[in-house]
């Protein structure tokens, strides 16, 4: 069937809102040839994705020694670059508590004072969403560096 073009403005609308709309996130990462995710509560800012945790997880320590990442909610997959955004009570991450607190008032509660916690942002590269269309599977991607998007059908064999 081929690919198609597609809107990015529209499928990054989607993708905001699927974000907005979910509380929970997997974030998957990776070093030392181990690969690891874990379910974490999060927030949006547009396409971008802020999850906070200790310092002293792993998490921390494959995010400093390999920044790749992906996360995963639904029916969407992203691939991005993590960074560590100092703690949540850091100036530079005022929007984020703002954000954090309405979402997750009881994770802020308990977890965002803690004195080793960190902010993590991910930086989003590419978003792929498995869908039907008319009864057919198909793959929006979505190549942020590129602002490009194109959708793909996945042929059913035998049918």
């Amino acid at each position: 069937m081929g690919r198609f073009v597609l809107d990015p403005k529209e499928i990054k609308k989607e993708i905001i809102e699927m974000l907005e709309r979910e509380k929970y996130i997997v974030l998957a990462s990776c070093s030392d040839g181990r690969v690891t995710a874990r379910t974490m509560s999060h927030i949006n800012i547009g396409m971008d994705v802020y999850v906070q945790t200790d310092k002293k997880f792993l998490k921390v320590e494959q995010i400093t020694k390999n920044p790749r990442v992906a996360l995963c909610v639904g029916n969407l997959q992203i691939e991005g670059v993590a960074e560590l955004k100092n703690h949540p009570s850091d100036p530079e991450n005022a929007e984020f508590c703002n954000l954090y607190r309405q979402k997750h008032p009881g994770s802020f509660e308990n977890y965002s004072s803690m004195k080793d916690e960190v902010v993590i942002l991910v930086k989003p590269t590419l978003a792929i969403l498995w869908k039907y269309i008319d009864g057919k599977p198909c793959r929006d991607y979505l190549l942020l560096n590129e602002n490009i998007a194109y959708r793909e059908y996945y042929e059913l064999e035998g049918k």
